[in-house]
């Protein structure tokens, strides 16, 4: 070992055995935790931002709720529309916004992905 070592390793010998056992327990909790509150760290204090999931309309969560075949509205039965099916017009709204914000989170993430790339 080097000389510097050995030295290190006496001064902590000596500076442990001047510490009563629970102050040197009290020391190694704060230092753990200490460590960990320095050591982790969430995902949306990291370098990239985490963008949530826009909330589901219900035409998607609940579809059975919404989607109604064309032909029970009132049209004859051997027009083409009585294979379509067709949604209430605030479903209609409350689902092309939720098709709006998942494709901006969508083109976020493409940029963030795209920026990690160039670093490498």
């Amino acid at each position: 070992m080097p000389t510097g070592w050995t030295d290190i390793k006496k001064r902590w010998a000596i500076l442990m055995s001047s510490i009563d056992r629970k102050t040197r327990l009290l020391l190694s909790i704060w230092t753990i935790a200490l460590f960990v509150a320095l050591g982790c760290v969430s995902g949306s204090s990291g370098p990239y931002p985490t963008y949530a999931y826009p909330q589901l309309p219900v035409a998607v969560s609940d579809p059975h709720e919404v989607w109604v075949k064309c032909s029970s509205l009132g049209a004859p039965p051997d027009a083409i529309v009585s294979k379509m099916y067709c949604v209430d017009e605030g479903a209609y709204f409350e689902l092309r916004q939720f098709v709006i914000e998942l494709d901006s989170m969508v083109r976020k993430y493409e940029n963030t992905i795209k920026e990690i790339n160039s670093l490498e």
